[in-house]
């Protein structure tokens, strides 16, 4: 299937939100600061039209989402049945994905020392796994604070 990048990713290295789709998985990449409005229509028309069976969503530090963005977000998900899995240390980012899921999300949180298990649960082949957690944990590398390697189970 591969992979195909958000117009944050090609144009905008300093947006705090970019995506990419894949094999028909959408992983999100968000660092701290707000994330414009229009970025975050583009992301959920991404998860609209994928229709993907999970969303991966990888985060540095504090995510800024004002409450309309979550509730956008809530919606996007639940109409197209997505599970998505949220990777943080970040307490404040945590509360808001279990915000997120008590609206009715099919969504769990897990630290970024738990990636393996984080993975395990996505029905995906063993290669789109492995290349999820290279991408995970290479993102991870970049923004996150220092963790001993956590290699793919």
């Amino acid at each position: 299937m591969g992979s195909r990048s958000s117009r944050a990713q090609e144009g905008d290295r300093a947006s705090p939100h970019h995506w990419v789709v894949i094999d028909g998985i959408v992983v999100s990449f968000t660092t701290p600061g707000a994330i414009p409005d229009e970025l975050w229509a583009e992301y959920l028309d991404e998860v609209a039209s994928t229709r993907p069976r999970h969303c991966l969503l990888l985060c540095a530090g504090a995510i800024s989402l004002d409450v309309a963005q979550r509730r956008r977000l809530t919606h996007a998900v639940m109409r197209v049945r997505s599970s998505v899995v949220v990777l943080t240390d970040d307490r404040v980012t945590g509360r808001i994905a279990r915000a997120v899921a008590w609206f009715g999300a099919k969504l769990d949180t897990y630290a970024w020392g738990e990636l393996p298990s984080a993975l395990a649960g996505l029905e995906v082949d063993e290669g789109t796994r492995r290349r999820l957690h290279e991408v995970a944990w290479g993102f991870h590398q970049q923004h996150g604070p220092a963790l001993p390697r956590v290699d793919a189970e």
